[in-house]
Formats: C-alpha cells, structure tokens, sequence
C-alpha cells in the first residue's frame, strides 16, 4: 500500500515539472505598459522627421512600391508642388455696361483653384474654393486672404443686365511654369468686365439660310424677312470667287474672294460680343474681303458680324460665314430684324413660344 502511495506522489510530482517547464516555453502575452515620468500621463513617442519634413508614419503610408529613399523624394515633391501651386491671390476687377458705366451691386461668383494634400502621404488632388462678391457703388470688386494656383469668374449677376460672353472665359493663373502665362495683380488697373443693360427685347425676325454657290461670280440673292433665296431683287447679295474655281479637297494657299451688299441699305462690320444696339449712321452698301494666295493669315473660311440697314428703313443685325475653302463652296447666315424700324436688336428666344397654364 505504501509503494503503491509512493509511487502515485512521484507521478504527481513528474507532472508538475513537466507542466511549468512547458509553461515557460510560451511566448509572454502581457500587455506592454508604457513608461510614464514621474507626475504626468503616458507619452507616446512621435515619429521623428527628416528635413523635408517627411516623417517615420508618413513613409510607412506612403503607397508606394520602393526604398524608403523613393517614397521620401515623392513625398517631398507632391508636397513642394502643393506649396509652388497654391500662390497668394489679390484680384481687382470692375463691372461696366455698354456705356462704360460702373454697374453697382452686381454679384460676382468666382472660383480658385486650390491644390489639397490628402491623408496619404504623397497624394494630393485639385479642389475649387466657391467665392460670392457684390461690386460696390464704382462697381469695383476686390479678392484676397486666399491662396490658389488659378482664379476664374464664374458669373455676373443682376437683374436688368446680360453678361458679355468673354467674361466668364478668362483664366487668371498666379502659378504657371512659365512666367509669360503668370497673371500680376494691379489694384490701379482692375480687369474690366462688361455687362449689357436691357433696354427690353423686342419682337424681331430671326432668319437663317445656307445654300451652296458657284466660285465664278455669280451673285446669290436673299430676302431677309422671309430668309428664302430669291433670284432678283431681295435684301443681301453674295459673291465669291476663287483662283483656281476648282480646287481639290483640302487644298490650300488658293486666292479668293467674298462680298456682301445690301440693296438700298448698308452694312456696318462690328466685333461686339452684345450688338444688340444698331448705329443710326455709317452704313457701307458693299463689304469686300479678298484673301491672296501668300496671305500668312490665309484662311479657307471666315466668318463676319454686321450690324445692317435695309432698303425699308429696318435695322438688324447678321452673321455671314463664307466657305470658299469647300470642294463645293458656299454662304450661310444667321439675321435678325426689327421690323418696327427701332435700332434695338435685343432678342427674346421665347418670343412666341405659349406657355400653358398650371392647372
């Protein structure tokens, strides 16, 4: 009984070793304390930078494929490229109308171009900060205390007044690679930006026509009321001619040349953006445009605006585009008329159009 007591004790025994000698092969699962100094909270050490300040965390966010050399030079350049673009902005502009009167109260919107660095270290995209302004009594506005690589106008508004469509094309980049293309502030000379004050559209004849023509000459005649190609007599009379009459398609460095007249009236070339107002004098019954062959603007097709007169005393206002450089060539145009003898040209597209109750 003894032996049979000792030898079950010594099996215990065995197993007790056994068991804290297999314990001790265990890897230590204690959490980690971090040390604390003496009267303060635990501090976590921060990632040290180098000096383009790109830190430890950054690099090991970095998406990049690399050394850590690699994905440092990226960082860095992502974020000096962030720094080049995102230039001081002053910008100075003014509203006019037609008269080159200062048009107060007229809200601006404009939008800057701003270059964000994102939370992955080495990315960065382009976002556009929204800014509303109002002119003041000289229509003057002012724009500073924002940083961007390029302004743009995105509207002029005011009721009573239409916009000129060059005003919301322009580009005004403060951070360019070459310094012709940088745009420089002036507070004495602001960016002038015209406005049209409506006088109050009229109802007026909107006529358009394209028709082919001969290269030889031979006049193309039009009624303008009725927008119809007629074959004597009518408002506008076309022309053209080129050398050679026949040409191959796509050839270039050919003379021509193109003129428009108006029966008993006159026309009168403008450039305006708004020509909404036609002049009382100064009318020419003949336009002529010739193109040599070794004109270094030579053009295959142009196209013209006009204010216009006509033989019943009626103003308007006509696009001609001329295609001599066509296989087959020809003339369209765009007109409107006021058929009430007013010079004003301004247009209502919804002239006539009957909108439905609500019911």
């Amino acid at each position: 009984m003894k032996k049979r007591t000792l030898a079950l004790l010594l099996l215990i025994a065995l197993a007790v070793v056994l068991l804290l000698w297999w314990k001790s092969r265990e890897p230590n699962h204690e959490p980690q304390v971090t040390q604390k100094s003496q009267g303060s909270s635990s501090v976590t050490p921060k990632a040290s930078a180098d000096k383009d300040g790109v830190s430890s965390d950054d690099l090991a966010r970095a998406p990049f494929n690399g050394s850590d050399d690699y994905k440092r030079r990226i960082i860095a350049t992502v974020r000096d490229a962030a720094e080049k673009a995102n230039q001081p902005i002053e910008f100075y502009g003014k509203v006019v109308d037609q008269d080159s009167n200062p048009i107060p109260g007229v809200k601006v919107k404009l939008s800057v171009r701003w270059t964000e660095l994102l939370p992955l270290p080495g990315t960065s995209k382009d976002v556009f900060n929204r800014f509303d302004l109002l002119t003041d009594d000289q229509g003057a506005f002012t724009l500073t205390n924002t940083k961007g690589s390029l302004l743009g106008i995105d509207a002029l508004e005011k009721d009573g007044y239409e916009s000129a469509p060059s005003a919301t094309r322009q580009s005004y980049w403060y951070w360019a690679i070459t310094s012709e293309r940088k745009y420089t502030p002036d507070s004495h000379r602001p960016e002038i930006f015209r406005m049209w004050k409506k006088r109050g559209a009229e109802h007026l004849t909107e006529r358009s026509k394209s028709v082919k023509m001969a290269a030889d000459g031979a006049p193309v005649s039009f009624d303008l009321h009725t927008g119809g190609k007629v074959a004597s007599g009518g408002d506008l009379r076309v022309t053209m001619t080129r050398a050679p009459q026949q040409i191959e398609h796509g050839q270039k460095g050919f003379e021509w040349t193109v003129t428009a007249s108006i029966e008993g009236g006159g026309l009168i070339p403008t450039n305006a953006e708004q020509p909404y107002h036609a002049p009382d004098s100064g009318y020419e019954p003949v336009f002529e445009l010739h193109m040599p062959a070794t004109d270094p603007q030579w053009t295959a097709n142009v196209t013209r605006a006009f204010f216009l007169k006509l033989k019943d005393g009626n103003y308007g206002r006509i696009t001609l585009e001329f295609y001599p450089g066509f296989y087959e060539p020809g003339v369209s145009f765009h007109a409107f008329i006021n058929p009430s003898g007013s010079r004003n040209l301004e247009y209502n597209s919804l002239q006539g159009v009957v909108i439905p109750p609500k019911p």
